[in-house]
């Protein structure tokens, strides 16, 4: 009886450290610090929009909907 106690408590203790473990070296929570634009030899662009209806190419809504 207390054998499977003492698994049942490493179980969950390496469990817990295994979820610890990928949290904490989360690849996917990684910013990278260098863009692939800065280190290039070609032109950089800034591309800038208006948020105003008027001024889009294409309004479609029809001004009943929301």
């Amino acid at each position: 009886m207390i054998r499977h106690l003492l698994v049942l408590v490493a179980g969950l203790f390496l469990g817990a450290m295994a979820a610890f473990a990928l949290l904490y070296f989360n690849p996917l929570a990684i910013q990278n610090q260098l863009s692939p634009v800065t280190i290039s030899d070609g032109k950089s662009i800034v591309l800038e929009y208006s948020a105003v209806a008027a001024d889009s190419i294409l309004y479609t809504n029809d001004g009943e909907s929301r």
